[in-house]
């Protein structure tokens, strides 16, 4: 196990120095992105905003599930696991630094979640719109173009975020691969459960809610 650690440590390291003429400032954006107080605004938005839009109300509680879901996971394993940051991890933001533990990327599991959510959302939805008595035509074609380009730009940018937190020293490798792996997990956790009857349960307490905040 040690030297599974050593040679992890040792291509962390050299991905970390190899991307140094990268500019800090595009590293930094990825990092924000994958931010969980990022993502708890943006869901909250999404919340807010669910009421007038019947896609939205059936997307929000699944995103709140799968980022608790995420928090949970990810918060145990470092927990249990408690490896340290690497040492050449230098400004990380205030509210970041406080989590001291680096197994596994709590950032990557983030990204790589909504990146297989969507994906999965978005296979859904083409395969229930070609079993009905939609005809092949331009309009559809169009659309599933459309869907396969917004999904390649968000595994992009999971890949990408991902990445950047060995290229900020923010994480190893490891840590990085087992989050990515972590999020897929949970995007899939999240949609199966999508169809069970407590989950319907959630949507409509969801919804109200929202409601009832407007």
């Amino acid at each position: 196990m040690q030297r599974v650690h050593d040679l992890d440590s040792k291509i962390s390291l050299w991905i970390h120095q190899a991307g140094a003429r990268i500019p800090r400032f595009v590293l930094r954006l990825l990092e924000f992105s994958g931010d969980g107080v990022f993502w708890i605004v943006a869901i909250a938005a999404l919340a807010c905003a669910a009421p007038s839009s019947p896609q939205l109300q059936l997307l929000v509680p699944d995103l709140m599930l799968g980022f608790v879901l995420d928090v949970l996971l990810v918060a145990s394993i470092k927990t249990i696991v408690r490896r340290p940051r690497p040492i050449y991890n230098k400004g990380m933001y205030v509210i970041s630094s406080v989590d001291h533990w680096s197994f596994p990327s709590g950032h990557s599991s983030r990204a790589l979640f909504m990146a297989s959510f969507f994906w999965l959302k978005a296979a859904s939805s083409i395969s229930s719109s070609s079993s009905s008595s939609l005809p092949p035509s331009p309009p559809w074609a169009s659309l599933l173009e459309f869907v396969v380009t917004v999904e390649f730009l968000a595994l992009s940018w999971a890949v990408a975020t991902a990445i950047s937190r060995v290229l900020l020293g923010r994480h190893y490798v490891m840590d990085v691969f087992v989050g990515s792996i972590l999020g897929v997990l949970e995007a899939a956790v999240v949609d199966k459960f999508s169809h069970a009857t407590l989950h319907q349960a959630l949507r409509e307490k969801l919804s109200a809610t929202t409601i009832a905040w407007r």
